[in-house]
């Protein structure tokens, strides 16, 4: 028998005689700082449970009133850290509680939704941005969801950002687009989903001025190199070298990706 079970054992005995009222307090007292110590330790231990993905433990901090929102020494909440560990149950308990999907910390300034994408938590990022996570913060280092999901070309979360208002033509510190991320991975239908959306098939990389286009030409991708022509790319732009898509689509021998872009050429001269 733990203590608060004999407490209240003895407090409803004290209850019966004739002299109840001072014992019966003194019991009512002790129930109270006996429940005030648990939640303390609940509270105490929430972080913990967050670590353990430890349900039950959470749930309990959560009723002990932790705060959501706090972060820890890495200056990560309780839904980041859950989030960037891929525990799904712990992260849906915390949004159910009312956790901010977007609290954020230095250094890295990352977002649950961020680090649920840049791990592949694909279950975890889709319900973050089913609950109104925002879909356009960036980190310090100038990535974001829609950034990450096209560098590690998860197409799903890619497309779910994409239809909840992603930024499009954001630029990360390597200087790459998410355009330019789906290109080099060949993901067609996310290089559709960008193009729809109205990404621009012009914005070249950063540092070295390589278009959609002439990334698409490279990767001998050619139903992508159709996409971005019917976009409006432009088959005449040259990177920072001075070469064009139809120059490097020459040099490597790329017969019908050459036919494309001449043909688009001469229809352009034409208007």
């Amino acid at each position: 028998m733990d203590r608060l079970t004999h407490v209240l054992a003895v407090g409803w005995n004290m209850t019966t005689g004739a002299d109840a009222g001072s014992g019966s307090d003194a019991a009512d007292m002790e129930v109270v700082g006996i429940l005030g110590q648990r939640r303390q330790r609940a509270r105490r231990r929430f972080f913990q449970a967050v670590l353990e993905d430890d349900d039950r433990g959470v749930s309990e901090g959560i009723e002990a009133g932790a705060r959501l929102n706090q972060v820890n020494t890495d200056g990560e909440t309780a839904l980041v850290v859950a989030a960037k560990r891929g525990f799904s149950r712990i992260v849906r308990i915390l949004l159910d509680a009312g956790a901010n999907t977007d609290t954020r910390k230095a250094p890295l300034f990352a977002t649950a939704l961020y680090w649920a994408v840049a791990r592949g938590h694909i279950d975890i990022a889709l319900l973050l941005i089913e609950r109104g996570a925002n879909v356009a913060i960036t980190t310090a280092e100038r990535d974001g969801p829609l950034l990450a999901a096209t560098r590690y070309n998860h197409t799903d979360i890619a497309l779910a950002l994409l239809q909840a208002g992603a930024r499009l033509d954001s630029v990360d510190r390597f200087g790459d687009t998410p355009l330019l991320n789906a290109i080099s991975r060949g993901n067609r239908a996310v290089v559709r989903a960008l193009l729809r959306a109205g990404a621009n098939p012009n914005l070249a990389h950063e540092d070295d001025g390589r278009t959609p286009l002439l990334a698409a030409v490279e990767g001998g991708q050619r139903k992508i190199v159709k996409l971005l022509l019917n976009a409006g790319a432009d088959p005449n732009r040259a990177d920072e070298e001075g070469r064009t898509a139809l120059d490097v689509a020459r040099r490597e021998g790329r017969g019908e990706i050459v036919q494309l872009l001449e043909e688009r050429a001469a229809a352009a001269a034409e208007t």
